[in-house]
């Protein structure tokens, strides 16, 4: 999902969080209305079933009492102001009990059973007063008829019971099936629920692990990165193609590292084959890297000059020309203040011998070396060759004096004898 990719790490963050947040808002807001509809079940139950349910046990009580009563009223005489009082108020009651039921909001079949009730209890009204003005008139006949089995009133009686009664069970029917149904729904709630919060987990999981992976993969990849380039592996490249913060940080480090291969490598590479032309431009005025490394390619620069400088005052046999030291430092320094004694160690043994070479050219072959001049190496074999040449060159030179000399004794007896040989021929001649 690379437009996720492209999102910042704050906005992926916050968006994982609503998306768990949603999640828990769902599973909130369905188990606030399996809540509500649990209550409004139970306020049906109670206020269409209960409610009616406690009516009827009312009016049924307060019937089966009035059908006591007239019992009492016609065998107990004594009784009979108190038992109509009392039949008023049962009557009250009930009428009291059925108006408010009525007022509620009945179906069909309760409308129906209320209307069986309404006119059966209607005749059993008139005929239990019947039977009371009976009694109080003493008329046994009248009322053993009406007591008698299939008369108006225990018809109007058992009529009224059974329309109550179906009142009644029809309630409790839809009392225990609204119970089922709420059971039902209430396990079903639970598994949804059970099955919501699964599913929010998982999920929640899911984009936890996403984002983890998102936003880990990329800085593990990072850190391996960063530990090839520790190692001087300059090629290594992250080519990340996103645009959040850990995108934007790959593109740096494979920028600082194409850096690196160009200007640090690169120009290290020229400078190790002699190529000192390179001229760095820093990147910025806190770039540390481009000036020191301009640095070094103008210090060995100057070395190079300075050292070519040295080899052609050789070349040109200015042997007393020397490097300037002080323009370098460090191992630089030490560069040029070894040739400058390199110069110095080969000037003075050179200086000698041309000194010497000066003497043997004017016949002084007695000339040596100077033994205060020290060298050392080859120079002493120079040495000793220079003044055996000097030692060697004096004893021929003395052979050949020692030979002219006796030369011109011989020469000088020669003459004699020829001064005599010629007296004695000009003697022979004058005789």
């Amino acid at each position: 999902m690379s437009f996720i990719d492209d999102m910042k790490i704050g906005k992926k963050l916050i968006g994982g969080f609503v998306i768990v947040l949603i999640i828990m808002a769902i599973i909130a807001a369905f188990a606030f209305m399996s809540a509500n509809d649990a209550a409004a079940r139970s306020k049906d139950m109670y206020e269409n079933s209960v409610v009616t349910i406690d009516q009827i046990g009312s009016v049924s009580a307060d019937f089966q009492q009035m059908r006591a009563e007239i019992y009492r009223y016609i065998y107990v005489p004594s009784a009979r102001t108190t038992v109509r009082s009392t039949a008023e108020t049962l009557k009250a009651n009930i009428k009291t009990t059925m108006d408010d039921f009525r007022s509620a909001s009945l179906n069909t079949k309760e409308k129906t059973d209320l209307d069986k009730f309404d006119s059966n209890y209607a005749t059993f009204l008139s005929e239990y007063d019947k039977v009371l003005k009976a009694a109080d008139a003493g008329d046994t006949a009248t009322i053993d008829a009406a007591l008698a089995a299939g008369s108006p009133l225990i018809t109007a009686r058992t009529n009224t019971v059974a329309a109550y009664q179906n009142i009644a069970k029809y309630n409790r029917d839809s009392a225990e099936q609204l119970n089922k149904d709420s059971s039902s729904a209430a396990s079903a709630a639970t598994l949804y629920l059970v099955i919501l919060s699964i599913t929010g987990i998982l999920i929640g999981l899911g984009v936890a692990l996403y984002l983890s992976k998102s936003i880990t993969g990329p800085l593990d990849q990072a850190a391996n990165n960063l530990k090839e380039l520790s190692k001087g592996h300059l090629s290594a490249r992250l080519n990340l193609n996103r645009k959040d913060e850990i995108g934007e940080m790959a593109r740096i480090m494979d920028n600082y590292a194409k850096g690196q291969q160009k200007y640090v490598l690169g120009t290290m590479q020229k400078i190790a084959e002699g190529d000192l032309s390179s001229k760095l431009k820093a990147q910025d005025a806190q770039d540390e890297v481009v000036p020191a490394l301009q640095t070094t390619i103008d210090s060995i620069a100057a070395l190079v000059e300075e050292a070519n400088m040295l080899s052609k005052a050789a070349v040109e046999g200015r042997l007393s020309t020397r490097g300037h030291a002080d323009k370098f430092k460090g191992g630089y320094k030490e560069i040029i203040r070894g040739f400058n004694q390199t110069l110095d160690g080969v000037v003075g043994p050179v200086n000698e011998a041309m000194r010497v070479s000066g003497e043997y050219a004017q016949g002084n072959f007695t000339a040596r070396v100077d033994e205060k001049l020290n060298v050392q190496g080859d120079f002493v074999k120079f040495k000793q060759a220079l003044n055996n040449i000097g030692i060697e060159v004096s004893k021929s030179m003395t052979v050949v004096n020692q030979q002219v000399g006796n030369l011109a004794a011989s020469a000088e007896e020669a003459n004699a004898s020829v001064e005599e040989v010629s007296a004695g021929s000009a003697q022979v001649a004058r005789n």
